[in-house]
């Protein structure tokens, strides 16, 4: 004997081959969730990354340009298990603002990166053992893997290292509206300048070459 679904006031109601109700909520999960709320079917999840949590983490990457958060980061996606391990896959998106390394021109930039992750128990031994099922990790494998301890997963701190990770290191105006500094040449002038200005500490140097030569 089968099972059978029925769906009301947003609840999944299952009725099983003894006959008794299940109820599993159809409501996205939280980025903080318990791994017994999955199972091997993908379920939503969503949530931000918080101004004050977000906003810190961003500053200095860049120096005193620094980025700076326009609001929450928004997080979109599905996580399933498969026996212990978790596999994510969602989007977090961002609006950021910085100055132009380049220009110094104050700019914006509209951040969206994919996070496919696997997240493995942290107490994981390094070779599986035949009674828990668990398969050990390829080498490839390992660089997507991160850890959880005990049942509790937090999603939040690898949403916002992976934006982190995703912002240019040395943003310019190319980086937010796809075209170089309005001022480029005027820009590229100034470095030239600044090429030929010798340093009055290396006037020796280049009298003893002249005398050479």
């Amino acid at each position: 004997m089968g099972s059978a679904s029925v769906a009301s006031r947003g609840f999944r109601f299952r009725l099983s081959a003894v006959g008794v109700l299940s109820v599993s909520p159809n409501s996205p999960l939280s980025l903080k969730f318990r791994l017994d709320d999955t199972s091997d079917d993908p379920r939503d999840v969503e949530g931000r990354l918080e101004v004050d949590t977000l906003g810190p983490a961003l500053l200095g990457l860049v120096g005193d340009l620094g980025y700076r958060t326009r609001g929450p980061a928004t997080v979109s996606g599905t996580v399933y298990r498969l026996k212990r391990d978790l596999f994510v896959d969602a989007h977090v998106e961002a609006e950021v603002e910085f100055g132009c390394v380049r220009c110094l021109e104050p700019r914006q930039l509209s951040v969206r990166v994919r996070v496919q992750r696997v997240l493995v128990p942290a107490d994981r031994p390094k070779v599986a053992s035949e009674d828990d099922g668990d398969e050990p990790a390829t080498e490839d494998e390992k660089d997507a893997l991160d850890h959880y301890e005990g049942d509790k997963i937090d999603l939040g701190a690898l949403m916002q290292e992976a934006l982190i990770l995703e912002l240019p290191m040395n943003p310019n105006c190319a980086d937010s509206q796809g075209s170089p500094c309005a001022n480029a040449e005027e820009v590229l002038s100034a470095g030239r300048a600044d090429e030929d200005t010798v340093d009055p500490r290396w006037a020796p140097l280049l009298a003893l070459k002249a005398k050479l030569n």
